[in-house]
């Protein structure tokens, strides 16, 4: 015979006593963990801090997004049906249509509650729609409870209305509008809505979800509430592991950090441009609604080419007016795939295979080629604003180059550049690449070697003997070429002989100026531009400036074709 189960005892009025008094007693031991100014000083072991130090760590690695910053400027709501400004907002579609109508009934120009000027928007931004829409599929339950908790609020005078709105970060003159249009679900989930979600789970016992919440509560930018969610974790920890390390409570507390992190439901797969096929870089919106890299979309418009995706027209796009979608960069945030930013090695500049350049001599500039003006924003957009240039006839000797500084720039309509530059100092070009089609090079800065105190008498003579010959040489040409070679380079400085001069790195900017107007052939001038012997290359304009004298003194062609070959023969074994 099997052995009878003992009855159980009925429920007497003692142990309905005994029983009520046990939960009195498990409630107690929980009144900690209610809302500030409750106390939070109780002391927590060592490894439960330990613990929770690992939870959070992970929960920094598994972020959920920051909803807050997704929020529409005007309503304040997630936006619905999202267009992105110039500012790089984004925007409900009925709020931007609102503030148009608004401008074309008082004529006033409307703006972004952030300030800047708004564009008219036609299109739907594709991206932001799609993520917004995956996003309020997300986190069911806290939604839940949020439109639960919205809709129960009640709305009888001023002070309620502010406070609800402070609460759910909704604006008060759309409250009412709110509460009947049904836009709870829009609501964005705040830290301070997750933490208290969080005593709804420990009323419900849920403890490991109300722990998750905490976690996220402590790895956000709020840092007083962060601070209160840190320390309410590490007793809620303590009070579900007895004060003891427990593996298995951390295991499944970030196990739901993890499904429930923002990289579980989007990938970087989602946020990549469809040019360049990486994840955004400045991502920028068309008018039309479709994201690419600020990089990518310019070089498409470069070439006048429309949208890669719906082939529409971007013609008059200003994309120097744009601002990168902050909606965008957000989500590339919290998922970890922003790229780090690139430190630009110094040795490494753009290059521009045009003419010979020298230092302190102004170069002007036709950038007509579309592929270098990419090249040119770039240049313009850092510190300093330093290229490469180099002659196009690429010989063994065109490795040598000037270093060019932009001082001024200027853009035309059609999308070229007129570039006023002043060289700045020569280089050696030791390798040339190519970066997003335009020519970069590793280069050394190359100097003059230091000049010795027993050759300044000489250089001095050197110096006098030029500047009487140039000037002979400037007052026989015609007054118009005169004032074209002026326009040109600017006006030749004084030609001195300090010891300063002698001892710049480069030499005297007068010798550059006149090797600038010399008529020699760019391989002849580029043999002078890679001398470290500031002697050499006086020696050398000095022999140049007398054939050119003997040769106006010539009487045939063939005498000055003469004179011009023994200089260059000359210059080609002695520099």
């Amino acid at each position: 015979m099997k052995p009878s189960r003992p009855k159980p005892k009925p429920q007497t009025s003692s142990n309905l006593v005994s029983h009520q008094s046990r939960r009195n007693s498990n409630r107690n031991r929980l009144c900690f963990l209610y809302p500030y100014p409750i106390s939070l000083n109780s002391v927590v072991n060592t490894s439960v801090k330990r613990m929770a130090d690992k939870i959070l760590r992970f929960a920094a690695m598994h972020l959920t997004i920051d909803e807050y910053s997704l929020r529409c400027p005007d309503c304040l709501l997630l936006p619905s049906n999202p267009v992105s400004g110039k500012c790089g907002h984004t925007r409900c579609y009925k709020c931007v249509r609102n503030n148009q109508l608004e401008l074309e009934w008082d004529g006033t120009v409307k703006r972004c509650p952030c300030g800047n000027v708004e564009f008219d928007v036609s299109q739907v931004n594709v991206l932001a729609k799609d993520i917004l829409e995956k996003l309020l599929q997300t986190e069911k339950k806290i939604r839940a409870y949020i439109k639960q908790t919205f809709e129960s609020q009640s709305l009888k005078d001023s002070s309620d209305m502010l406070n609800i709105s402070e609460y759910y970060g909704v604006s008060v003159e759309h409250l009412e509008e709110h509460r009947l249009a049904d836009t709870s679900s829009r609501i964005p989930i705040s830290p301070q809505i997750r933490y208290n979600y969080s005593f709804e789970l420990v009323e419900s016992t849920r403890y490991l979800e109300a722990s998750c919440e905490l976690a996220k509560v402590a790895v956000s930018t709020n840092n007083v509430l962060s601070r209160k969610a840190r320390k309410v974790l590490e007793q809620l920890l303590s009070y579900m592991t007895r004060g003891k390390f427990c593996d298995t409570t951390k295991n499944v507390i970030c196990g739901l950090l993890s499904s429930q992190a923002t990289k579980s439901w989007l990938k970087p797969s989602d946020l990549e441009c469809v040019l360049c096929f990486e994840t955004f870089t400045k991502p920028i919106t068309t008018p039309c609604g479709h994201t690419y890299c600020q990089t990518c979309i310019e070089r498409s418009v470069d070439y006048n080419l429309p949208c890669p995706l719906c082939k529409r027209s971007l013609r008059g796009f200003n994309l120097r007016s744009m601002c990168s979608i902050n909606m965008i960069d957000t989500v590339l945030t919290s998922i970890g795939a922003v790229k780090p930013d690139i430190v630009p090695d110094p040795n490494v500049i753009p290059l521009c295979v045009c003419t010979v350049a020298f230092p302190g001599v102004s170069c002007s500039l036709f950038i007509f080629n579309r592929r270098h003006w990419l090249m040119v924003r770039r240049i313009i957009e850092t510190e300093p604003r330093y290229f490469g240039m180099i002659p196009t006839e690429m010989q063994p000797n065109s490795c040598y180059g000037t270093i060019l500084e932009v001082r001024d720039c200027l853009l035309l309509e059609d999308g070229s550049y007129i570039l006023s530059t002043i060289g700045v100092s020569r280089f050696k070009m030791i390798e040339k690449n190519v970066c997003d089609g335009y020519d970069t090079a590793r280069i050394e800065v190359i100097s003059d070697i230091v000049t010795e105190m027993s050759l300044l008498p000489e250089l001095n003579v050197l110096a006098e003997e030029i500047s009487t010959k140039f000037t002979t040489w400037l007052t026989s040409m015609p007054r118009n070429l005169v004032t074209e070679i002026l326009s040109s380079y600017g006006t030749i400085t004084t030609v001195d002989s300090d010891v300063d001069t002698w001892s710049a790195t480069d030499g005297p900017t007068w010798h550059w100026w006149i090797i600038t107007i010399l008529p020699l052939s760019h391989e002849v001038k580029v043999l002078m531009l890679s001398s470290t012997s500031l002697h050499k290359r006086l020696i050398a304009i000095s022999r140049t400036l007398s054939t050119i004298l003997q040769s106006l003194e010539a009487t045939t062609e063939a005498d000055k074709r003469t004179h011009q070959d023994l200089i260059v023969s000359w210059l080609e074994r002695n520099l």
